[in-house]
């Protein structure tokens, strides 16, 4: 199953809080005025009810001395004892990158359903270049992507949002959800949630009252996703505990 499209969810809204009757057409106002809409929908869900508030990771940083792995992180299982503990971020972690030479960062080898990462440049030299590997999972379909594509340097990863979708392996882009043919991150079991939601939001637009049917609804898709990502949690890593000790 295809995941759904801006214009669709706009499309069933406005049925679903009956302002459009059978066979009408959604008008290109009408799908323009909702975007925002479902956007900020989407975006309050992230981090709330979906998934957790981002925690900041550095890379590199002089803020924490190194410190030694004590599992191996790898696909495939090699020692990585000797490795730099800054590439191997958790999940739910926001990278504040400030690099000036390549570099590459490991994503979590075994992310939650729904974990979340961003990428933050704080003046990275332009011609460095940062290589994200998907460690064992996709990262935008991919199985690394690398900042300097066609000679874009890393700065280019500035502000960049995922969610890890377990159904795709896949850490999907989250996008601004600007373009009506923009596909919504969420798979198409939650449409329901993204319908329901956006009718009552458009509902005082028209000056309706919202059927309890669709509030009704709407608290239950929201119950359903809520267990459907909830985090579980998690021990940390020695760079992690050392970062803790620090701030304590």
């Amino acid at each position: 199953m295809a995941d759904t499209t801006v214009s669709e969810i706009i499309v069933q809204a406005f049925r679903e809080g009956n302002f459009t009757a059978v066979g009408e057409t959604t008008t290109s106002e009408e799908l323009s005025e909702s975007i925002p809409r479902l956007r900020n929908l989407i975006s309050s869900l992230l981090g709330f009810e979906l998934g957790e508030a981002y925690r900041d990771w550095y890379v590199p940083t002089s803020l924490v001395p190194e410190a030694p792995l004590q599992y191996p992180l790898t696909p495939d299982g090699s020692d990585v004892t000797s490795a730099v503990p800054y590439q191997y971020p958790p999940q739910n972690t926001r990278l504040v990158v400030k690099i000036t030479e390549a570099k590459t960062l490991y994503f979590p080898a075994m992310p939650n359903d729904g974990a979340r990462m961003a990428y933050v440049d704080m003046g990275s030299t332009v011609t460095a270049d940062m290589t994200l590997n998907g460690n064992g999972r996709l990262i935008e379909g991919s199985s690394t992507i690398v900042s300097n594509l066609d000679g874009v340097p890393s700065v280019t990863f500035h502000g960049r949002k995922w969610m890890y979708r377990a159904d795709l392996g896949n850490w999907i882009l989250l996008e601004h959800l600007d373009e009506a043919t923009d596909t919504v991150p969420l798979p198409p079991e939650f449409d329901d949630l993204l319908v329901c939601g956006l009718a009552m939001r458009l509902a005082p637009r028209f000056q309706v009252q919202v059927d309890e049917v669709i509030s009704s609804r709407y608290t239950d898709m929201l119950m359903r996703l809520k267990k459907r990502y909830k985090q579980s949690e998690r021990m940390p890593t020695s760079h992690e505990l050392r970062q803790l000790f620090r701030e304590i």
